[in-house]
């Protein structure tokens, strides 16, 4: 099998860690956000786009590649929210 080098964007890098979110602030490396809460989240992708995903359900996982969220149009609170990477 050959070697994946563009991994789905949900596909968490290994070894693999969570941590809680702080809006603004750059997660260590690229993952994706569980969001624990209905609403709307605003993110900076990995290739530093801006995107507002609206209509959340709870337990929901963004499937893109995050580098951080952000405050402005988010409407869910950080501790309902976790990064994966």
């Amino acid at each position: 099998m050959p070697k994946q080098t563009n991994p789905s964007p949900t596909y968490p890098q290994f070894p693999g860690d969570a941590m809680p979110v702080v809006f603004g602030v750059p997660f260590p490396a690229v993952g994706v956000v569980y969001v624990g809460a209905a609403g709307n989240v605003t993110v900076v992708t990995a290739q530093g786009s801006t995107v507002t995903f609206t209509g959340l359900l709870a337990g929901s996982v963004i499937p893109v590649q995050v580098r951080q969220v952000n405050a402005v149009g988010t409407t869910i609170a950080v501790a309902a929210m976790v990064a994966i990477y």
